[in-house]
């Protein structure tokens, strides 16, 4: 296991934090790497699908790649700092209900993953919710959100159209179709 020689804070903003690691391997071999630390490590994104089999998105501005998109209903789930302290599944449904206006009956993990682990602290837990009843409760996104809704046998078109690039949120759809397959759940 290679061994923490140092590091450094070379950058912090509002949310992240760059730290320039240097290792050392058990081999001798010392490496200099950057890494990202982000404010909020878990974030949950949740596949909300209803009783006919459609899948919930929102459409959202991305300011990383300056356009809309279609993606999951996500968010933080404690923030470094946060008085609020709130499990995966809170956050969850607490964001369904933001994003979406709709609250899960039940909430089944499909898998915790992490996102670029060789420079990034940031991980995803993704959640699939079923038995949707309206509930709406305000929400921090400077502005509204458009709710799409796809039938989840045809979202590998949104996929192939380049409506949806978010690795998660693909990851979680093949997720939960493999889900539903495999325990012949009715939804």
């Amino acid at each position: 296991m290679p061994q923490i020689i140092s590091k450094k804070l070379k950058f912090k903003s509002r949310i992240f934090e760059i730290y320039d690691l240097k290792l050392q391997f058990d081999n001798g071999i010392k490496v200099d790497y950057e890494v990202l630390y982000k404010d909020t490590v878990w974030t949950s994104m949740i596949v909300p699908i209803d009783k006919e089999g459609n899948v919930y998105f929102v459409r959202e501005y991305f300011a990383a790649i300056d356009k809309y998109q279609i993606c999951l209903p996500k968010g933080g789930v404690n923030y470094v700092g946060d008085k609020k302290d709130r499990s995966a599944l809170e956050a969850a449904n607490e964001e369904l209900q933001e994003e979406i206006g709709m609250k899960a009956q039940k909430l089944i993990s499909l898998g915790k993953f992490t996102n670029s682990p060789g420079s990034i602290n940031k991980a995803t837990e993704i959640f699939l919710a079923t038995d949707l009843t309206e509930s709406k409760i305000p929400g921090d996104e400077p502005e509204d959100l458009e709710i799409v809704k796809i039938p989840l046998k045809s979202f590998e078109k949104i996929i192939d159209s380049g409506q949806l690039t978010e690795a998660r949120a693909i990851t979680g759809l093949y997720l939960a179709k493999r889900y539903l397959k495999k325990y012949a759940t009715t939804i």
